[in-house]
Formats: structure tokens, sequence, C-alpha cells
């Protein structure tokens, strides 16, 4: 998991971050790391401030091994293939809330939920009635990730970043998206 500061793709706090075994991950700032991204030095890292970057281990959406990047801005508190499509929004110049709301109607999710928010695997635990369709939905885009990442491998004899392919995956999905187009 990594805290991107400043759009480069790499982590910038000083302590590394993995998930433990249920996907759960935190982060710890020093005070100068959290003064740094603190751009507008109100005490809150805002969305715009950074962006979680999850790559490896597996798909708990999927239970594949993961090769791909999932993103989410940094008040986010899960990360997914939900909010990485939110987040490839965002890039298009969507506010955080209209980037939400376009994600949640383009694949029929429940009105009102907070994609950024909303942890999947949990609420399904829970019984929470909304979660199949949500669980349903991350599963699509994640293959759609992984099925795109297996194409640019094989048509590149192995040499594809799966990384870079679902970036760019996503963001085509979100210019179209953003058009109008679902």
């Amino acid at each position: 998991v990594v805290f991107d500061m400043d759009g480069d793709g790499t982590h910038d706090l000083s302590k590394p971050v993995l998930t433990d075994q249920n996907g759960a991950y935190s982060f710890a700032f020093t005070q100068d790391e959290f003064d740094k991204a603190d751009a507008n030095e109100n005490g809150v890292i805002d969305p715009e401030e950074g962006r979680i970057r999850v790559s490896g281990g597996i798909d708990s959406s999927t239970l594949e091994p993961f090769t791909g990047l999932y993103e989410a801005d940094a008040n986010s508190t899960v990360v997914n293939p939900l909010t990485t499509l939110v987040t490839a929004l965002i890039d298009q110049n969507m506010s955080r809330e209209e980037a939400k709301g376009k994600v949640t109607e383009a694949l029929g999710l429940s009105e009102g939920m907070d994609i950024l928010s909303y942890d999947l695997i949990e609420a399904a635990s829970e019984g929470d009635a909304a979660s199949g369709a949500a669980l349903a939905a991350s599963a699509r885009v994640a293959n759609a990730i992984r099925q795109a990442g297996a194409f640019a491998r094989y048509v590149s004899d192995g040499a594809a970043d799966e990384k870079v392919v679902s970036t760019e995956l996503m963001a085509e999905v979100a210019k179209k998206m953003a058009s109008g187009e679902t």
C-alpha cells in the first residue's frame, strides 16, 4: 500500500505499509510527513492531498493474484476496483461527489452508497442487502482490469506493466463515463 502525496506513484511515508490478511492497513505519518501532505494547512489530509495506491497480493473480489493497481483518494477508507473507477473520474475533472454518483448510477448500486468508505466484504458478512450488487460490480471491474492486463501481457510477450495497463483502462472507461456513456 502506497500513500502518494506528489503523484509520482511512489510511497511518500517513511514507514512501509502492508495489508493484513483481511486487507486492512493503516498509515503512520510523522509530523513532517503530515505537514507536507496537509498542503492547505487545515489540520486534516483532504481528498486531493494524496492518493492511496494498492498493488500485489490477492484481490479479495476475485481471489486471484493481483498484478494491477487500485487507487483511492486520501480520505477513502477502502481501496478496491470501485474506488479506482471513482478516482479515474476525478482525474476527468469531476468532483468527488459527482464521481461517486456516476459510478453508483452506472453500476446500479444503492443510491447514497459511499463507495469510498463502503467495505464490500464487511457489509456482505453483516448481511447488508446492498452488498451483493456492490460485490458483483466490483468483481466485474476487477475482471476487466485483470483481463486487460492478461491481454497486454500476451501481446507484449510478457513485457507489459499491468499496473500501467489497469490505470490506462480505468482512464478510458472514465472518459466514456464522463462523456455520458455507461
